[in-house]
């Protein structure tokens, strides 16, 4: 994969970019450059975004059902997903996890099922209220491998919305 194959996405977020008159705005969008490409994946609770977004990543298909077991934090069924969380591929084979105002913090699988099990807690009983993204790096070896690591590439899950878990509704 090579930046070439991105450059159309690069073009769109110029002419986005372009399209805020707000300064503050215009600089956050900004700073995204550089061989970057933040997506962010909106919409009904319980469609598949968590899905798409570990597919869009390229997590192999043979770790694909335990990469999910993780992320959902123990959720057999219902939303995946409680708050805004950016997620991408590690630069090696350990998860980092960033909840915003925290430092991050290094773990194994165990260790991240017990982070989003506790970030999902804490938005269920209103803990968590911030509105910024907590950040997961996925191992590197959970990854199909690219042509090209250059292109970096952050993927936002947000909630659904109308959650079937009335919990996480306010936030």
């Amino acid at each position: 994969m090579s930046n070439s194959n991105f450059l159309w996405a690069f073009n769109a977020r110029q002419k986005f970019i372009n399209k805020f008159s707000n300064e503050s705005i215009k600089s956050f969008t900004e700073s995204f450059k550089n061989n970057s490409v933040v997506i962010t994946v909106s919409g009904k609770s319980q469609v598949g975004k968590t899905t798409l977004i570990l597919k869009l990543l390229g997590v192999k298909e043979k770790y694909f059902e335990s990469v999910s077991n993780i992320l959902r934090g123990g959720v057999e069924k219902g939303p995946c997903t409680a708050t805004a969380i950016i997620y991408k591929k590690s630069l090696d084979n350990n998860f980092y996890y960033k909840k915003p105002g925290s430092d991050v913090i290094i773990a194994d699988k165990e260790k991240t099922f017990e982070l989003i099990q506790q970030l999902r807690e804490d938005v269920e009983n209103n803990f968590h209220k911030s509105l910024e993204a907590v950040q997961i790096s996925i191992p590197e070896k959970y990854f199909c491998p690219n042509e090209s690591d250059e292109l970096k590439i952050s993927i936002i899950d947000l909630p659904g919305f109308n959650s079937s878990e009335p919990k996480e509704r306010n936030h």
